[in-house]
């Protein structure tokens, strides 16, 4: 294992603003380390990553990161960003109390 680097979402942190990231092994990778940053934010987990490539073959590090995607979505860890989709929004007891007494009468 060449590099591995590690990201979670924190608490304190606002959501517009990338996880913290930590090279546990090897040297720091820009390209390693924005991948583990938008795994946390897609997944909501803390995410370990590692994957020996060599360098500068931006072709192949795009190809492995959709891979990596598109298997995560199979195993429905993340979601499918569709162009249309919409963030649903939760109702609140309010909204589903009166909702429920119009129901009743």
């Amino acid at each position: 294992m060449e590099q591995m680097n590690m990201a979670l979402q924190c608490r304190w942190a606002d959501e517009q603003e990338a996880p913290p990231v930590a090279s546990l092994v090897g040297d720091r990778n820009e390209f390693t380390q924005s991948f583990v940053q938008r795994l946390v934010q897609r997944t909501g987990r803390v995410v370990f990553l590692s994957y020996n490539l060599k360098e500068n073959q931006p072709h192949l590090e795009m190809f492995v990161q959709k891979q990596v995607i598109d298997q995560l979505k199979h195993m429905g860890v993340i979601e499918s960003k569709g162009k249309g989709d919409k963030k649903k929004p939760i109702p609140n007891a309010a909204a589903a109390k009166s909702t429920s007494s119009l129901a009743a009468t």
